[in-house]
């Protein structure tokens, strides 16, 4: 088949891009594939105006699947485990690279990969020969706290010796003296260093009105030892009569209003949530579910933040009161339902009809009628 005039692809459906599927289709510069799970034998190669791919799924890229593509700027592969032979070879344009949990890399996967300036392959365990050959502008490389394998003498050749190999800040002496032997032997020629510890804090802004925390329970405020790229949550709970606003940076700058909030940490990072008051005058709405049936009303009907209100329901004759609901939920079943309010509300008293008295015998003793209704 001739694709050399095809500029995208969409297979949303596909499991897997089949042997040289679009091989050297130079047009090509978009292609959709949410969820194949594997890339098959130079199904890219030579397509040599393709920019950037991103599919999620893909667990194995085998060889040569990119191979001569020299517009690939970035790949992003976040479940791939497997970078076989040569897949990426002479991608000169790739500078970034997104595949955190690969623990093989083949040989020559990256080589002559030139625009190529740092990678970060945290749980990589086998890196073969010529893996990195010829990556000219490579600055650093991010592994794990256990060295990986380094299978054979070349795997770093040509890359500079200005080079650094980065290794988390909780290496141990004795495994940063294995990774310095194995990479020597495998050509690495730059220096290794361990990655500094970050802390992490959260307060609260000036006026207060609520609480921070790292993680979703407890207290904890203020976390050490963490890690480059470690993932931590962070929770604001507003006080009554507040609501969340947003969190802040040390500069005053806006981070995010999404509470709780993921952050990746790269420095050490404090965070201040915001609050503010609600509203003076709150909004409280009530209603009967049939007014035919019973009515609804309230002490205060704009009360403010704080204050105590009382809701009445009344029936009407042959009716009675089933409860107060708020979003469908019941949160009473008193007539008469006492609650501070904190925050705007709507609540439904809802009435139904009285069940009918069934008879469920009569007793005549010596000129009495007892009557013993159904329960």
């Amino acid at each position: 088949m001739d694709c050399s005039s095809l500029e995208s692809v969409d297979f949303p459906n596909a499991e897997s891009i089949g042997v040289s599927a679009f091989y050297s289709c130079y047009s090509l510069k978009s292609a959709n594939f949410p969820n194949a799970e594997s890339i098959r034998t130079n199904a890219f190669m030579s397509c040599t105006s393709l920019v950037s791919v991103k599919i999620p799924l893909v667990e194995i890229i085998w060889p040569q699947a990119f191979m001569w593509c020299r517009s690939l700027e970035s790949v992003e592969f976040p479940l791939a485990t497997t970078i076989y032979a040569t897949a990426f070879r002479n991608c000169t344009s790739l500078k970034s690279v997104d595949i955190p949990n690969v623990e093989i890399i083949s040989e020559s996967a990256f080589r002559n990969c030139t625009s190529l300036v740092s990678v970060e392959f945290p749980l990589a365990k086998t890196i073969y020969d010529y893996a990195f050959q010829g990556c000219t502008s490579l600055v650093s490389i991010t592994l794990g706290a256990l060295p990986p394998t380094f299978v054979g003498t070349f795997v770093f050749y040509n890359v500079p010796s200005t080079c650094k190999v980065y290794v988390p800040h909780n290496t141990t002496d004795i495994d940063s003296a294995l990774y310095v032997t194995r990479l020597t032997i495998a050509g690495f020629t730059g220096t290794l260093e361990r990655l500094p510890s970050y802390t992490l804090t959260v307060d609260v802004g000036i006026g207060g009105g609520g609480t921070a925390i790292i993680g979703t329970t407890g207290t904890k405020t203020t976390e050490s030892d963490i890690s480059f790229g470690d993932s931590k949550t962070i929770t604001a709970t507003p006080d009554p009569c507040y609501q969340f606003a947003n969190w802040t940076d040390v500069s005053n700058n806006v981070v995010s209003a999404d509470n709780p909030l993921d952050i990746v940490v790269e420095s050490d990072t404090t965070l201040t949530a915001n609050f503010q008051p609600l509203p003076t005058v709150l909004s409280l709405n009530i209603s009967s579910n049939n007014t035919a049936m019973g009515n609804v009303s309230s002490t205060d009907m704009a009360p403010t933040c704080g204050n105590s209100i009382i809701l009445t329901a009344t029936p009407e004759p042959k009716h009675r009161f089933i409860g107060w609901y708020e979003n469908n939920v019941l949160v009473s079943n008193s007539s008469s339902y006492t609650f501070t309010i904190s925050g705007n509300r709507t609540l439904v008293g809802r009435f139904e009809k009285k069940p009918p008295v069934r008879i469920k015998r009569i007793n005549v003793k010596k000129g009495r009628v007892r009557i013993k209704p159904i329960p």
